[in-house]
């Protein structure tokens, strides 16, 4: 479901409750307690991050980049289907139990991506039984969340800003993602891309920062001492470039609110760092870079952390296998990045 929202002055905090349904299933807005029993063994998942690069439709509706257009010859129903069948054997093959997908034009690109995963579901674990899809007002695309577990208390979070005529920058959009008795709440970022200048564009990623902050900040005062919280996907700021600070409790990585307080949140780029088969999840100019994160905080962690690699999505040196149109060939100019995470 595409993001509505309301209109402000200079900067604007908008929270928006969503609901999608996906295989018969609602995802709706609620809240259990988080205490949990002592004695219950940690849960587990697997989550996929991954920026599915440019993912239209075979619709021309105006909001899709120019290059997507029908009218242009090189994009039609059958390339569409073409990249719906890869994306779903790569998912199939990652077997996430949450997906993260980025630059996905609309919601109905997510009823197609499942019923390209439906051979699956005679395998119960296997169904991706639910799903959260937000965008902007107008924007090309959004973000998607796939994920086999109940997702609850889906919003969205959002800025609106003058800052270099940027108006509404991409939302950020937070979920519950409910295993077993427990819940990791699920930050999923698009952040404004360096296009227009690295120094220019770099105030608008600041805002997006102290939005994240500020949204994880209520989590984290929770009084249950349960609250596990992860923020991913594609921050496009390295993940050298945040701050970094060394504590009591290791490395972290800092993110600032708007008011000065911080957020430490554990890096698995640093902590895996010696032991990455590749360096990075983007590679540009030759340099990989490693702007595709999972990172974490609160009652959770991290482990296995990657960028996937090993498949027809990389060339036979690692490196993204991009998508052409002008072929019609290719996956994402983007590896996926995966990782279990413990809650």
């Amino acid at each position: 479901m595409d993001m509505y929202g309301c209109y402000g002055k200079v900067r604007l905090h908008i929270k928006q409750r969503m609901m999608l349904v996906l295989c018969g299933v609602w995802l709706v807005a609620c809240r259990t307690g988080r205490r949990l029993p002592e004695e219950q063994v940690p849960a587990e998942l697997k989550l996929v991050v991954w920026n599915v690069q440019t993912f239209f439709d075979a619709v021309t509706d105006g909001t899709e980049f120019s290059s997507f257009s029908k009218s242009r010859g090189l994009w039609n129903r059958e390339r569409y289907a073409e990249r719906v069948e890869r994306l779903c054997a790569v998912l199939k093959q990652l077997d996430a139990d949450v997906a993260v997908l980025l630059e996905v034009e609309h919601k109905g690109i997510i009823y197609d991506i499942s019923n390209g995963l439906a051979s699956e579901s005679w395998k119960r674990a296997k169904r991706y039984r639910y799903a959260f899809f937000a965008r902007a007002p107008d924007a090309s695309f959004g973000c998607a969340v796939l994920s086999r577990y109940n997702l609850a208390d889906a919003c969205v979070h959002m800025v609106q800003t003058d800052t270099a005529g940027a108006g509404r920058l991409r939302p950020i959009l937070q979920t519950d993602v409910v295993v077993q008795d427990r819940r990791l709440t699920l930050f999923v970022n698009h952040w404004k891309s360096k296009s227009g200048g690295e120094a220019a564009t770099a105030p608008l990623r600041r805002l997006q920062e102290q939005l994240l902050a500020a949204c994880i900040q209520p989590v984290l005062r929770t009084d249950t001492g349960y609250s596990a919280v992860v923020a991913c996907g594609d921050f496009n700021r390295d993940e050298a470039e945040f701050e970094h600070r060394i504590t009591g409790t290791g490395h972290s990585v800092v993110m600032k609110a708007a008011d000065g307080s911080e957020v430490l949140m554990h890096s698995p780029w640093t902590a895996y760092d010696k032991t990455l088969p590749v360096q990075g999840s983007y590679y540009y100019r030759n340099r990989w870079e490693r702007i595709d994160c999972i990172f974490s905080c609160g009652a959770c962690s991290i482990k296995g952390f990657r960028a996937e690699y090993e498949g027809p999505w990389a060339q036979k040196n690692g490196t993204p296998y991009a998508y052409r149109l002008s072929n019609g060939q290719g996956y994402s100019d983007h590896l996926p990045v995966s990782c279990r995470i413990q809650i």
